[in-house]
């Protein structure tokens, strides 16, 4: 209800009383967290709810004297201990008070509270988050009074940022640059070094730089290291940029290395599949008889009894396992499938066994004997 008065509030041009009530549900909610139960988040989507809304008010171009007080209060408000501990939060504020800084005299004021709190961070994870963000702030500032000459500049002295590294990258590769995309992203793959994603991202980058500018031989190295490490699209990229007989040669060394691999990747199946390679793909799914059921249709009809037999154990797996009617339909589910690809006799002859074998387990009986051959 109050979010609602808030709301009508900013829509009536009422901003002060607004942004009283959005601080009110934050004065509310924040405590209320210390001591409740936010597993399903509602709490914290009110303050959310909060925050995005003041976010959306600053931006709508607020008469310079509502402005004025909006900036000061918010800027008041990022700085109370309630916030301690929810930096996110406090980040989130000030970066809606940066939105609201419209002369030198409110820039100077802001950026010491940013400077300070950029003091009070530490080497970890979360706090190189939050200096990013601080970063990304300052940037927006120095954009916005000194253009884009010194924006630029403050951007490459903070390129080890990885939003700033990414915007560089993105820089570079519409100006054509792709020399320059190149360092970025090795520079960024050394640096981020045990951050997945992010060398991922760098990676992506450099390929598309060697794609880009038809560097074959670098992007071809690259969709190697991107297909070892799970990806099945490159392979296809990688496939395509060979003639079909010198494909020939290299595609056995490229398994080869896969298999050679502590654990199979994702993408193994897919490869085998396009590549016809049915014998390696039984093999493959006889160490995993759960997967028969996702990759039958590609082994048959020349392996009919492997592929029975993976069946039949995959059932007989799944119902020794089973306790409950739920996990007994599924199993009457596996058993429908397996007489739906043509093998109704064994398909009989499992349900004989299951019933055999679960005597005492009337539910399992009920939903065996409804499977219709």
């Amino acid at each position: 209800m109050v979010l609602e008065r808030a709301e009508q509030a900013a829509t009536e041009g009422d901003y002060k009383r607004a942004l009283e009530l959005y601080l009110c549900v934050l004065h509310e909610m924040l405590p209320l967290l210390k001591s409740a139960d936010d597993s399903g988040g509602d709490v914290g989507s009110v303050i959310n709810h909060s925050l995005a809304a003041l976010a959306e008010m600053a931006d709508s171009g607020l008469p310079t004297e509502a402005s004025a007080y909006c900036f000061q209060k918010l800027l008041n408000e990022a700085a109370r201990k309630i916030y301690d501990g929810w930096s996110d939060w406090r980040l989130s504020l000030l970066e809606t008070c940066a939105n609201l800084v419209n002369d030198g005299r409110q820039r100077k004021i802001f950026e010491r509270q940013l400077n300070s709190t950029v003091e009070e961070l530490n080497d970890s994870w979360s706090s190189r988050y939050l200096a990013e963000r601080i970063a990304a702030i300052l940037h927006r500032l120095i954009l916005k009074f000194e253009g884009e000459v010194h924006a630029a500049d403050f951007l490459e002295q903070n390129i080890n940022f990885p939003l700033f590294r990414e915007k560089a990258i993105e820089a570079a590769m519409a100006n054509k640059d792709y020399d320059r995309v190149e360092r970025l992203a090795l520079e960024g793959e050394q640096r981020d070094r045990g951050m997945h994603g992010l060398i991922n991202q760098w990676k992506k980058a450099r390929y598309k730089a060697y794609r880009l500018s038809g560097q074959l031989d670098k992007r071809r190295n690259l969709a190697v290291e991107f297909i070892l490490d799970g990806s099945f699209d490159y392979y296809k990229e990688l496939k395509e940029s060979y003639p079909d007989k010198e494909w020939a040669s290299v595609y056995p060394g490229l398994i080869k290395a896969l298999e050679e691999q502590k654990g199979y990747q994702d993408n193994y199946p897919s490869i085998l599949i396009e590549e016809g390679e049915q014998k390696k793909l039984l093999e493959y799914v006889k160490a995993r008889p759960a997967y028969i059921t996702r990759y039958y249709q590609h082994l048959l009809p020349v392996f009919r009894n492997e592929v029975d037999y993976l069946f039949i154990q995959h059932i007989l797996d799944e119902a020794q396992r089973a306790g409950n009617r739920k996990a007994y339909r599924e199993i009457c589910s596996l058993i429908r499938q397996f007489l739906k690809i043509g093998s109704s006799e064994k398909a009989r002859q499992v349900v004989s066994q299951l019933l055999a074998i679960y005597p005492r387990k009337p539910a399992f009986k009920e939903e065996l004997l409804k499977i219709k051959f």
